[in-house]
């Protein structure tokens, strides 16, 4: 009996213990499921998720396309001037604008000619350029599209987050009671301020660019479009002397300009010569001539007096 009481005692420890240890990490581990499951989820993974959320029909979700049109248009007609006047009010009926005009009356050793640069709605610029057929022929058209998708989506990006930094600060400044925090405050919301309104004013001249597109109309009586690049040796000999005479040409009227001038500057720079030649003449007769030293003159007259 002594014997066995002691082993008794030994097994209700050691039972003990295996129990005490198995339920302390029994709740530990219920412990970190729990905060597991009860952890609230990032800031921002919300917004994430319903990025890549699809559609209900599976179809991958779309971004509207942003772009900057651009084109040049030549037009031949018998009154340049007269067919801008018309384009002009046919772009301020579509809800443009002429951001440039420029006339050149008909003349004695020219054409009339008129340019306009005009801004139309991006949406209605195809049926602009289709009714430019009724103020004179079309000769040449180029139009270009430039995809700003990309540059649109990250500015509006980084305004969003500016602009709740900013909210953020105002609201920190509203409660803020001690000097120093004020003026830090007030430092960080200035700078935020002032990279919103840069953000703010490039997304404005960007969606400018994007709803109205930028045309370039140019009316003349003959056809001068742009000139087309010469494809062969004959064309390109002749490219080159035309080039080389109109080069010569402006050489020419150049010098006829410079010429009058060269006379003026000429005759004024030899008349200051001459005054100088003068004054310099006038000059080296005044100067005396220096007398001789009396060492000098005793040293000359020493031989002959001993003689």
């Amino acid at each position: 009996m002594r014997t066995t009481r002691p082993v008794a005692l030994l097994v209700i420890v050691l039972a003990t213990l295996s129990f005490g240890i198995a339920g302390c990490s029994g709740s530990q581990g219920g412990d970190s499921s729990t905060k597991g499951m009860s952890a609230p989820a990032p800031e921002g993974s919300a917004g994430l998720a319903q990025d890549k959320q699809t559609p209900a029909d599976g179809s991958q979700p779309t971004t509207q396309r942003k772009e900057i049109v651009t084109g040049s248009v030549y037009l031949t007609t018998k009154d340049p001037i007269d067919a801008s006047h018309r384009a002009t009010t046919r772009v301020q009926t579509l809800g443009g604008r002429v951001d440039q005009r420029t006339a050149y009356p008909q003349t004695a050793d020219s054409r009339a000619r008129s340019q306009l640069v005009v801004r139309v709605p991006a949406d209605k610029t195809d049926q602009f350029i289709d009714e430019l057929s009724d103020y004179g022929t079309v000769t040449n058209i180029s139009v270009s599209r430039n995809d700003v998708t990309m540059q649109h989506q990250d500015l509006s990006a980084r305004i969003k987050a500016l602009q709740t930094s900013v909210d953020r600060l105002q609201t920190l400044l509203a409660n803020a009671t001690a000097t120093s925090d004020l003026i830090e405050i007030e430092t960080a919301l200035s700078q935020r301020q002032a990279d919103l309104d840069s953000l703010n004013a490039q997304l404005r001249g960007l969606n400018d660019q994007i709803d109205l597109s930028t045309l370039t109309l140019d009316f003349s009586t003959v056809d001068q479009g742009p000139p087309s690049e010469p494809d062969s040796f004959w064309g390109g000999l002749v490219a080159g002397w035309h080039e080389l005479t109109t080069a010569a040409h402006k050489l020419w009227v150049t010098l006829g300009r410079v010429t009058p001038f060269a006379a003026v500057f000429a005759v004024i720079g030899l008349g200051i010569w001459g005054i100088v030649r003068k004054v310099n003449a006038r000059n080296k007769k005044r100067v005396p001539v220096p007398a001789p030293r009396p060492s000098e003159t005793n040293a000359n007259n020493g031989p002959d007096q001993a003689q």
